[in-house]
This record gives structure tokens, sequence and C-alpha cells, in this order.
């Protein structure tokens, strides 16, 4: 006996499986769902891992710039060309 239309079971995002496919809502069914969630998984870890990346970038970038400026800060306090110098100028 041949069903005149297939009902079909709505997972969400889109994911549509009707029973007749694949022989019923067997395993093959949670492996595609296992799988879609894997992959999923796996975008998201790759994406907070190049969040992670960028910002422990800028943080050395801002580390190495303020380290720069104090110490063309200091160097410019302690020359003795500079204004609390210990020059003379006659």
């Amino acid at each position: 006996m041949k069903l005149a239309f297939s009902p079909t079971v709505d997972f969400g995002f889109g994911y549509k499986k009707s029973p007749l496919q694949h022989g019923g809502f067997g395993c093959l069914g949670r492996l595609d769902t296992q799988s879609t969630c894997a992959q999923y998984a796996a975008e998201k870890r790759d994406e907070e891992k190049m969040c992670d990346h960028l910002i422990r970038a800028a943080k050395f970038r801002d580390h190495m710039t303020s380290t720069q400026l104090i110490q063309k800060i200091i160097n410019i306090l302690t020359d003795k060309h500079g204004a609390w110098g210990n020059s003379s100028i006659r």
C-alpha cells in the first residue's frame, strides 16, 4: 500500500524529514542532526579561537605601545638637555 502523501516533521532550522525517507526516523536522521551539530560546534570553536587571538594581539600591541611611550617619557625627563637636566646653558 502506498500513501498518497508523505507527512514531514519539522526539526527546526529548516531541517524537515519524512518518516518514509531512509527507512523511517531511525539512526540516520539522528546522525544527520549530530553531524550538523558537530559541524556548527566546530565552526563556533574556530570563531572563538580567532576572537581570542585578535584580543591577545590587541593587548600585546597596547602593552608594547605603552612600554615605548613610558621609555620616551623617561628619556625626556632624564636627558641632560631636557627640562630637568643638569646642563648649564650660558
